[in-house]
C-alpha cells in the first residue's frame, strides 16, 4: 500500500507552496523598495526643510543687525546736537 498516508507527499502541493513562497518574497522585496524609497523621499524633504529654516534664520539675523546699526547710528546722531553749539 504505497499510496498509503505518510508515504511521501503530492507534487502539486509542494510547488503550490513553493509558488507562493515566491510571490510573497517579491512582495517583500517590493515593499522593502518602496519603504526605501519612501524614506530617501523623506529625508531629502527634511533636509531641504532644514536648509530653508538656516536660511531664513541667518536672513532675520542679518535684519536684526541692521535694525541695531541704525538705533545705534541715530542714538549717535541725536548726542551729537546736544554736545555742540550750532547756534548762530
Amino acid at each position: 500500500m504505497p499510496e498509503g498516508i505518510g508515504y511521501g507527499s503530492p507534487p502539486r502541493l509542494v510547488s503550490v507552496e513553493t509558488g507562493f513562497g515566491k510571490g510573497q518574497a517579491s512582495a517583500a522585496d517590493t515593499l522593502q523598495r518602496q519603504n526605501a524609497r519612501q524614506e530617501e523621499v523623506v529625508a531629502k524633504a527634511i533636509e531641504q526643510q532644514s536648509e530653508r529654516s538656516g536660511e531664513r534664520a541667518d536672513r532675520l539675523a542679518r535684519q536684526a543687525d541692521q535694525v541695531e546699526n541704525r538705533s545705534d547710528t541715530r542714538v549717535q546722531l541725536a548726542g551729537l546736537g546736544q554736545r555742540v553749539d550750532i547756534s548762530v
